[in-house]
């Protein structure tokens, strides 16, 4: 195995458990994240993940942190912060059209 091989494995165990202590703090603790950043977050990470896989370039690192993201997004609609405000629904909306541009 090359060591890049190695590294990518790596990086994706560190990105993985990057996420961890916050989604205990979801589960368990006080941790309320706000649905909008994270689908947005969610969103543009899986947009750069079909174009690193378009490109045969894709590594562990990204692979894991797209799935944590959308883990922390689907449990902020249980454990997060209530509601929709106005401005998540600006963010969204700004979201959506720099996607499409």
């Amino acid at each position: 195995m090359e060591y890049r091989q190695i590294l990518s494995i790596v990086a994706g165990i560190l990105t993985g458990a990057s996420y961890l202590p916050y989604i205990y703090k979801m589960i368990w603790g006080n941790g309320k994240p706000v649905r909008a950043s994270w689908l947005i977050w969610a969103v543009l990470d899986s947009v750069i993940l079909a174009g690193m896989y378009a490109e045969g370039a894709m590594n562990s690192q990204i692979f894991v942190g797209v799935i944590g993201v959308w883990i922390i997004f689907f449990l902020s609609l249980k454990y997060g912060r209530p509601g929709w405000r106005r401005s998540d629904f600006l963010c969204l909306m700004g979201a959506a059209i720099g996607l499409i541009l």
